[in-house]
């Protein structure tokens, strides 16, 4: 059974100073965290659940849980990957728009496409309706971006364990990623730790 907490959506100098409980506690919870922020709208029943994923060991962790929602009658498992929009080598005093940056998304949405539709086997026992998505954008407006666009009633990520350095400050940074999904979201985000 998932925790529920939920958020003021602090910001700025504010949550550099405070942190963020909320945060620090999806992140030290031994079991998923489902959190309520301050732009939630209650919904009956959860029937279409938006699964972000970055392909790494701890996002994996959390599509089981994304499934089990989703597998309700007439349920929609909403499968997303967001892909920078530039990629790094790309940048520079030579940078151009052209031709060449097109075909880079080709391909890279070619290749996300492949990785998520080998998410979920066959053999699945899933009763749900998936769809496959990939965003160009940065990760968490683009994850908001297609919750709102497609009426998610649950957003389900993968978060880091609190006991890496990186993870006790992010609980003090303003511009994480969870904090900012959480803080922004239409509806409620179910958090699973590593």
């Amino acid at each position: 059974m998932p925790r529920r907490t939920g958020t003021h959506g602090r910001k700025g100098l504010e949550r550099v100073v405070l942190g963020s409980v909320a945060e620090e506690l999806l992140r030290r919870a031994s079991c998923p965290v489902l959190t309520v922020g301050p732009y939630a709208v209650p919904v009956p029943q959860v029937r279409r659940v938006l699964y972000a994923t970055d392909f790494g060991d701890v996002s994996y962790l959390a599509l089981p849980y994304a499934l089990d929602f989703a597998n309700t009658e007439g349920g929609q498992l909403l499968l997303l990957h967001v892909v920078d929009p530039v990629p790094i080598d790309y940048i520079g005093p030579g940078w151009y728009s052209g031709s060449d940056l097109m075909q880079y998304e080709l391909d890279k949405k070619r290749q996300v496409m492949q990785k998520l539709q080998s998410l979920l086997p066959e053999d699945s026992q899933r009763k749900c309706l998936v769809e496959h998505m990939v965003q160009f954008q940065l990760t968490a407006e683009g994850i908001l971006e297609v919750a709102r666009e497609r009426e998610a009633d649950l957003i389900v990520l993968g978060v880091r364990e609190s006991g890496t350095l990186s993870a006790k400050l992010a609980t003090h940074l303003p511009w994480t990623t969870v904090h900012e999904i959480v803080c922004q979201a239409g509806c409620p985000v179910l958090t699973v730790k590593a």
